[in-house]
């Protein structure tokens, strides 16, 4: 896998990238022992849907099934569209009940890695690949798996230009070309994945616009103060300004304050053999290239391309 220019994270150590993956097809109990496999750890399964993996020699792992996002409006409707109400469902029934009859449909189980050097990525692709062995199924198994994976690559500055730049590359490469151009049609349908608005785009893409780091903050929440996109900046705003985030935000309850970005990608095909972590890790460091280049940037802000 290729790495970054900038390996130095804003602290001086070397930067750290976290991976999340969304999947079907197996339990928890499957999902914890190929993390055990490859990274040791004790294992600490708390429920049919809740396990940790501590201790491991990279940090600790939490595989989850994840019904957060049954929180978000915009996909209960979708899911409703479909046949699936889950306004009918019997919320006073135990929530295992309610999560055992929902993960088998439309919530994924989820492994989330703790930040791990970059330069040991390569080793979420043998993750990947014994998850898949185990019977992982991937976005393309069910029109209801609307699954993907995220990317949380820490800061390599926390000042408001260097994010400020991050955020410009990734606008400028998503106006070149769709992101959602290939994205399976059950993610293209739900509410998660939506691109940035056009005046958001418009807005932050302005040559001349050179904001401190309070400036940069509101603007941002004035203009998207919602999670539910594919480079989420709320969980690093917040790192710098916590109250003034969690006052502003939608979703205050689901960000996580940390020193780096949230870089969601749309689709997750772990029962492919041609899906890798590489493809997807190199469509961010697109972004991290252009960002580096400081006249390219320049250029592309000013003359659209």
């Amino acid at each position: 896998m290729l790495m970054p220019a900038h390996m130095v994270s804003h602290n001086g150590g070397e930067r750290r990238c976290g991976v999340e993956i969304e999947f079907a097809g197996i339990g928890v109990e499957a999902a914890v022992t190929c993390v055990t496999a490859l990274y040791g750890g004790e294992a600490s399964i708390e429920s049919r849907f809740l396990a940790h993996v501590r201790g491991t020699r990279s940090g600790d792992f939490t595989i989850e099934v994840d019904a957060s996002f049954l929180q978000d409006d915009g996909y209960r409707d979708f899911l409703a569209r479909l046949g699936l109400d889950i306004d009918a469902l019997d919320w006073r029934r135990p929530l295992e009940e309610l999560l055992a009859d929902l993960s088998a449909v439309v919530v994924p189980l989820e492994v989330c890695t703790p930040p791990l050097p970059m330069r040991e990525l390569p080793l979420v692709e043998q993750l990947i690949k014994a998850l898949r062995e185990r019977g992982a199924q991937g976005t393309g198994q069910s029109f209801l798996y609307a699954f993907g994976m995220q990317l949380n690559p820490e800061a390599a500055a926390l000042d408001a230009a260097y994010i400020l730049r991050m955020l410009q590359a990734y606008l400028v490469i998503a106006r070149e070309r769709d992101p959602r151009a290939e994205i399976d049609i059950t993610r293209r349908l739900s509410p998660f994945v939506k691109p940035f608005s056009k005046p958001f785009a418009a807005f932050f893409t302005n040559p001349d616009y050179a904001p401190d780091q309070r400036t940069l903050i509101d603007d941002y929440l004035r203009l998207n103060p919602t999670r539910n996109r594919p480079l989420d900046l709320l969980p690093l705003l917040a790192h710098l300004d916590r109250e003034r985030v969690m006052a502003a935000a939608l979703e205050p309850h689901l960000i996580k304050p940390r020193p780096a970005f949230h870089y969601r990608l749309p689709d997750c095909h772990i029962d492919r053999p041609d899906w890798t972590l590489a493809d997807a890790w190199n469509g961010w460091l697109a972004i991290e290239d252009l960002a580096a280049d400081r006249e390219r940037l320049a250029h592309a802000l000013r003359h659209g391309a």
